[in-house]
Order: structure tokens, then sequence, then C-alpha cells
């Protein structure tokens, strides 16, 4: 009887132990960082050798002050607390010193299997243009203040591509957030891997089903898919080389300009903590809008472009945001971004137990951002990603964040192509294209918008909310006259094609 009761009271207590264990491993906090993961000591050269001999610890760097070594989290605090000194800002190759390797290597594989610096990201990119000439174009969009390249990848077969709708991916605008480069990267890698690569180039594909292959080949067949991975690569090479948190700025000389805060629309709202006017704040917009080359070489290609859809990655908080984003603009009313930037959430997998995808305006006071302005320029249904986690180990959280986004990127795509979306095209007199003025009449636009179909092909798209009529205007100038044009166009589903012809046959506008 005795010995059955220690069985059982045994068995209560591993019981309580199992409980108390899951208990715990549920409640901590994620490892969406590598600061709880590591920490940085500051030794002298002998304690150095014999910290970075331990289990979960490596010799990070030698230096005039000391000898730097990285070891686990809990050791840090432990010795931070007995006096140590710890650097709280170190360059990200103390925490991940395999990027050297990985940069030295000409093997895709080795590139792909961690986080990337600005060299990694161009040596892909190029890459891929080279492995798959007949769905992937580079383009050199611009040049930093340091001269390093700031690289497109357009995707989509070559085959009358000029006329195709234009989407675009984006990451990397803060240096210090390698995991948005990532993003964008996946998704090239992703739509490229229903291709065949030239014989004998090294590339390193995603593996796709049949079905999955069959819909990335019909993306590429009738869009052009634009993808810019490393907007600001001065400030990646300053976060794997200097300092993390100025890795966030650009690399004008002594300052550094945060790039999302230097778009011309609110530039400078006045909105408190929105940016700052002090250079050398993490949050400068910067001399005057528009002023960074970076910011210049993406506004230009949005107006050659004119992307119907943007999604522009960030890291760590797990929302879509809608524009506006700055507080004080007044979105278009009604604002088709919700409906889409609820199905891009519920595609999404974040990977992170404490946290699921959502939709919201912002996070905190901004202005001057890239989705602002796309969208008050030319319409675009432009979206700020944030992905799951900040910088985590790479073949963990890393690995499961850019696997999770991947749904919620192409679901922009077959979004567009799903609908109901309306395509316009106008021509002038002549049966060319025109580029003329053009809005929905039952779409209240409140921060003066001015859109324009595409100069080039004429075309403007209307991505709606629900089935049903919308009422298209037209307004150009004839004989120094303004003109309107009414148009009534039902859309049910899919991508619905009006042509709008320019005639003298036209109502003069009231105003």
């Amino acid at each position: 009887m005795i010995r059955f009761l220690l069985v059982c009271i045994g068995a209560l207590w591993l019981l309580r132990c199992a409980t108390t264990a899951e208990a715990t491993a549920t409640a901590r906090k994620p490892d969406i960082d590598w600061t709880t993961r590591y920490g940085v000591l500051l030794v002298d050269p002998d304690e150095g050798k014999y910290l970075a001999s331990r289990k979960g610890s490596h010799l990070a760097d030698t230096r005039p002050d000391g000898t730097a070594v990285t070891v686990p989290a809990e050791e840090a605090k432990k010795r931070r607390d007995r006096g140590y000194r710890t650097i709280q800002d170190p360059p990200f190759r103390y925490i991940d010193p395999e990027i050297s390797t990985r940069r030295k290597s000409n093997d895709p594989e080795v590139w792909w299997s961690g986080y990337k610096d600005e060299e990694i990201v161009e040596k892909i990119v190029r890459g891929l243009a080279t492995a798959y000439p007949g769905d992937a174009t580079l383009f050199d969009i611009g040049k930093t203040h340091r001269g390093r390249h700031v690289l497109a990848l357009r995707l989509g077969s070559r085959a009358g591509i000029e006329q195709r709708p234009s989407f675009l991916f984006d990451g990397g605008h803060h240096g210090n957030e390698p995991l948005s480069v990532e993003y964008v990267l996946d998704v090239m890698r992703t739509l490229l891997s229903s291709v065949s690569p030239v014989p004998g180039a090294p590339v390193s594909p995603v593996s796709l089903s049949y079905l999955e292959q069959r819909q990335m080949r019909e993306y590429l067949d009738n869009f052009q898919i634009w993808c810019v991975p490393l907007v600001n690569p001065d400030g990646m090479n300053v976060f794997w080389n200097r300092s993390q948190i100025a890795g966030r700025r650009n690399g004008r000389e002594l300052d550094g300009v945060d790039l999302n805060r230097n778009y011309p629309f609110y530039w400078n709202s006045g909105s408190r903590n929105a940016s700052s006017d002090r250079p050398g704040s993490t949050f400068y917009r910067g001399p005057s809008p528009g002023s960074e080359p970076e910011t210049k070489a993406m506004m230009n290609l949005a107006d050659r472009q004119r992307f119907v859809v943007s999604l522009s990655y960030h890291t760590f908080a797990t929302k879509v945001l809608v524009p506006y984003t700055t507080d004080g603009a007044i979105s278009p009313v009604p604002m088709t971004g919700w409906r889409f930037a609820n199905e891009l959430v519920r595609a999404g997998r974040s990977n992170r137990p404490d946290k699921n995808y959502i939709a919201a305006r912002n996070l905190y006071p901004v202005d001057g951002t890239d989705q602002d302005w796309l969208h008050n320029t030319y319409g675009t249904l432009a979206f700020i990603v944030e992905g799951s986690y900040q910088t985590p180990e790479f073949a963990t959280g890393g690995l499961a964040s850019i696997r999770g986004m991947r749904p919620l990127s192409l679901r922009a795509l077959s979004l567009y192509a799903n609908g109901p979306t309306i395509q316009v095209k106008v021509l002038d007199h002549s049966g060319k294209p025109a580029r003329v003025r053009i809005r929905r009449l039952d779409q209240a636009l409140l921060e003066q918008e001015h859109f324009e179909t595409h100069p080039l092909t004429g075309t403007y798209d209307f991505i709606l909310d629900e089935p049903g009529d919308t009422a298209i205007q037209v307004v150009f100038q004839e004989n120094g006259k303004l003109r309107q044009i009414l148009r009534t166009v039902h859309c049910s589903t899919g991508v619905c094609p009006v042509t709008i012809r320019l005639t003298s046959d036209t109502d003069n506008l009231p105003w």
C-alpha cells in the first residue's frame, strides 16, 4: 500500500512539473530578435579566449578597447550585473559571424542559408537575371550617397510586358531590417522557380507543386512584377559593420536620413514624433522632401510604372498597414485597401505563438512614407507590411517568418486577378493611348488626389470593394476646354476591361 502511494505521489509530482514547464514555455516570449539569444561582452584578451571557448559563445572582434565576445543572453546578463562591460549596439556581424563565409562563397545555396548583406543581395539579384533571361530583367534604378547600386528585378515573360499591370515589392528602406529584404527575395525566388533556368546556371529554386508552378507561370505571363529587395544598401552596410541602430538610416554623410520619412506626401506634417528635423535623429526626415537618391530612385520608378499594388516590407509588428498612415490625412471613401488588407492578413501566417497578422492604419505617428505618397500620387493600393519577427535565428524564426509571408505576398497578385477589378484603357481621337485624369464618381477623394491614366499605355485600374456598377469619369482638354466622358461599368468578378475613346461628342465640365 505504501509503495502504491509513493508511486501515485511521484506521478502527481511529474505531472505538476510537466504542466509547469508547459505553462512556462507558453508564457515565454518567442525569440523574435537576436537580443533574446545573445549579448556581447567587452573583456581583456585572455578572458576573451576563455569565454569564446565556452558553448554557445564565439569571438566577435578584437578592438582597441578590448575583445568583443558574443555569449548567451543569460551569461551576458549575469556578467553585466557583476560589472562587465557590454556592447549595447553591436554591428550585426558580431551576432552572425558566418556572413563572411556566405559573402565569399560562389554557391547560391550558401547565400540563401542565412541573412544577406548588400553584397550577397546584389549577387543574388544579378544571378537571377542571368539564370532566367526570359523572365527576369535587371534594372539599375539609382545610386546611393556612397555609390552603391539600387537594383530592381522585373519579373514576367518579356513579350508585351510593358502593356501589363505593374506590381511592386520592396524591402530594406531601413537597412537594419534584413528580414524585410528576405521577403522580397523570396517572392523573386518563388515566382522564378516555375521557370527552367539557363542550363548550368547556379540557382537555388523553391520546391513547388504542379499547381503552384502553373499559378506562378500565370503571374509571370500576365503581370510585370517589380522587386526592389534592398532600397537602402548603405544602411545595410552600416548595420552589418558598425551599428544596428544607425543602419536604419541611409548613407548621407554624418546625419543619415530615415528614407521612409523622406517621401513628399505630408513630409514634415507637424504631427508630434512623426519624424525629426534634427540630423542624427533615428527618424531624421532629411533636408527636403524627396531629397535622397534612394527616394528619388523609387519615385522615378513609380512614375514610370504607375503600380497597381505595392507591398513595402518592414519587420516585427505583424501588421498590414492601410493608407493613409499619416495622422491628419483623410483616406478616400470608400477605401478599397481595407478589403484588400483583410484578405492579405488571412493569407499570411505569422508563425508566432503570441501574435497573428492584422490590418491597421498605423503603429505610431509617421509622415513622409512611401506608402502614402504612392497612394496619393498614383492611386496605388500601397501597403506597409510589417513582418512577424525582427532578426531571430535565421534557421528557425527567420525561415518561419519568410515562409509565412509568402502566401500573403502572392495573395496580392491573385486578389487583383480575382477582382472585381476594372481595367480602363483610354484612347485618343487617333486610337493612341491617352494620358487623362480619371476617377470613380462613387469615391470621395479628400487629399487633392488627381489620378491619371498611364501615359504610355492609357490604362488605369480600379480594384473594387464589391461587385456591381461603378461610374467612371474621364476628364481631358480639347480646344482649350475641359471635357468629360462618363461611363458606368459593371464588374462582378475577375478583371473587367473597358475601352473609352475620346471624341468631340462629350460634355463640357461645368467647372
